[in-house]
């Protein structure tokens, strides 16, 4: 018998340009594994938007509370991948 590990790789990380006050910004995140996994997006410690295979959080009427250190997960029982990115006001 093989057993196959395969933690999921992250493929695809939206990186947001500066933005001004008041804009919309979406962070795409998305991954692939051979296994099922989730994808979800933090900010905080706090849960943002979770997905199967990805996730989108969609940021509208952007403030300066809204800068910050976003982090994408992708999780499964055999491990897991995570990406940063930064929202940076212009």
């Amino acid at each position: 018998m093989v057993i196959i590990a395969d933690p999921p790789k992250i493929t695809y990380v939206t990186t947001p340009p500066p933005v001004r006050t008041g804009q919309t910004v979406s962070l795409n995140c998305t991954a692939s594994s051979l296994l099922s996994f989730n994808v979800t997006w933090y900010k905080g410690g706090k849960v943002l938007a979770s997905g199967i295979f990805m996730a989108v959080y969609k940021l509208e009427n952007i403030t300066d509370k809204h800068w910050g250190e976003f982090l994408c997960v992708a999780r499964n029982s055999d491990g897991e991948t995570k990406k940063r990115v930064f929202l940076k006001g212009k």
